[in-house]
Order: structure tokens, then C-alpha cells, then sequence
């Protein structure tokens, strides 16, 4: 199917039909683990930003989830089993740490040592 849509694609540009197709470029700026590490303290602390957006930012920096994805999140995704909190996006599941511990401390206690 792919190979059709091409060629249909590149049959419509031919007669001017269709504009010209934007090359793919690599993303130009990524965040350092320093950065990374900063954003996601000031999302678990800084009481100044909406939740939403504190929440969403520790998904994207922590799960790398997009934000399409996290705009569709309901409470019903978050489950509890054995003392440890889950929230399954799509096919994935991710866990948060036992309730033992605070979850604004666990990114610290899972920072890789610089």
C-alpha cells in the first residue's frame, strides 16, 4: 500500500498537481541529563505551574510519552496492585515506586551518578 500512495504521491507532483514533499531533518537541540534532570525537579516541586502541566512534563521527561497520548489519560488508567501504583498508556505500562516512598523523591533516588 505504502509503495501505491507513493507513487501516486510522486505521479501528482510530476503534473503540479501536489506540492514537493519537505525533506526530514534530525531534531537539533535534545536536553542534557543535567537539563532533564532540573525540568523534572521543578515538575515534581513547583507548586506555581497548573498540575496538568507539572504531570505531563514528568511523563514526557521521565517515559518519554507523547503528549497526544497524554492528553487522552483518564484516572481509569491508573491502577494499584500490591503497594505500587501503574498506569498503562496504550500497550505500556509503567510503575511508579512503592508507597514507602514519596514520589517526589524517587527521581532522586533513580538519578544515574554523574
Amino acid at each position: 500500500m505504502r509503495y501505491r500512495v507513493s507513487y501516486f504521491l510522486s505521479w501528482t507532483a510530476d503534473r503540479g498537481l501536489t506540492v514537493s514533499a519537505i525533506p526530514r531533518q534530525q531534531p537539533a537541540d535534545f536536553l542534557g541529563d543535567d537539563q532533564r534532570w532540573q525540568l523534572l525537579q521543578r515538575c515534581l516541586t513547583d507548586s506555581t505551574m497548573p498540575v496538568g502541566v507539572r504531570g505531563a512534563g514528568a511523563l514526557v521527561l521521565l517515559f518519554g510519552l507523547q503528549l497526544q497520548r497524554i492528553r487522552h489519560l483518564t484516572a481509569g488508567q491508573i491502577t494499584e496492585k500490591d503497594g505500587n501504583a501503574y498506569l498503562t498508556a496504550g500497550p505500556r505500562r509503567f510503575s511508579r515506586p512503592a508507597s514507602g516512598r514519596s514520589s517526589a523523591s524517587w527521581p532522586h533516588s533513580h538519578r544515574p551518578a554523574s
